[in-house]
């Protein structure tokens, strides 16, 4: 790579939510989907209190996009397990001004599973412990609704294709302002949404390359939900979203940081 080249990469900051093994997996995982020539990734950790989290904006200064990771350990219920609830408690308490930060200014910004969650609370919509709509983990069919359609990330991809799921809790509903995209019928009413222009929550995981990282992941994670699984089979059209996120990503957004 030319000098000149690397000021012009695409810069992503990656929030994760995880104290397990996993947390080296979802890195593995979002450097094979987003990093080529012109991304640069830095990975940070929402229990890093090193990390000066009161000012998002020198957080941020020079990123281009946001992606707020998944977690399987952490949940908004509550737990019964107190070091985790501990953990849980530390993360949101760091990120919580950082995803408001985020949602104000209309940052480009990907909230996946945990994340998405995370958007949730910051806009003030519950996530519960919802039988109905919590999935052993494998491949689900998503619909787009019209707005998804029509939407940046998601045009030109099937009405219905399939996704990566593995979550016990959901959001409440769609958060106040948000556009509905994708759903999974009364299985996942909200399967991913947008804030804005620029901000997106997606409950599924489209990090996932294969499904060899698929079932990776759930053999070294301390989630409830590791081993027990569902049919898992590919999910091309949403392995494209994070590169479509990337792609989408204007570096005007620089000079508002």
């Amino acid at each position: 790579m030319k000098q000149g080249d690397y000021k012009k990469q695409k810069h992503i900051l990656i929030i994760q939510f995880r104290t397990d093994a996993s947390y080296l997996h979802e890195r593995m995982c979002l450097y094979k989907s987003l990093l080529s020539d012109v991304v640069r990734l830095t990975m940070v950790s929402a229990l890093d209190n090193d990390i000066d989290w009161k000012h998002p904006v020198k957080l941020l200064r020079g990123v281009d996009g946001v992606v707020l990771g998944g977690s399987g350990e952490f949940h908004f219920p509550g737990h019964t397990d107190g070091e985790r609830q501990k953990f849980h408690d530390c993360a949101v308490a760091n990120t919580k001004m950082l995803v408001q930060y985020l949602i104000d200014y209309d940052i480009p910004t990907i909230g996946i599973c945990f994340g998405h969650q995370m958007l949730g609370y910051v806009l003030e919509t519950q996530t519960i412990r919802d039988p109905h709509q919590a999935k052993k983990a494998g491949s689900y069919q998503i619909r787009l609704t019209e707005e998804g359609k029509q939407d940046r990330l998601f045009s030109g991809l099937p009405e219905t294709f399939m996704v990566q799921y593995a979550h016990q809790d959901s959001l409440e509903g769609l958060p106040k302002g948000c556009v509905l995209l994708a759903h999974n019928g009364n299985r996942c009413r909200t399967s991913a949404f947008r804030h804005g222009k620029n901000v997106y929550g997606f409950q599924f995981h489209p990090e996932f390359v294969d499904e060899k990282d698929f079932f990776f992941r759930l053999k070294i994670s301390d989630a409830e939900y590791s081993g027990n699984t569902t049919q898992v089979c590919a999910t091309r059209e949403a392995t494209t979203l994070l590169k479509r996120f990337v792609r989408d990503i204007s570096h005007s957004y620089k000079k508002e940081f």
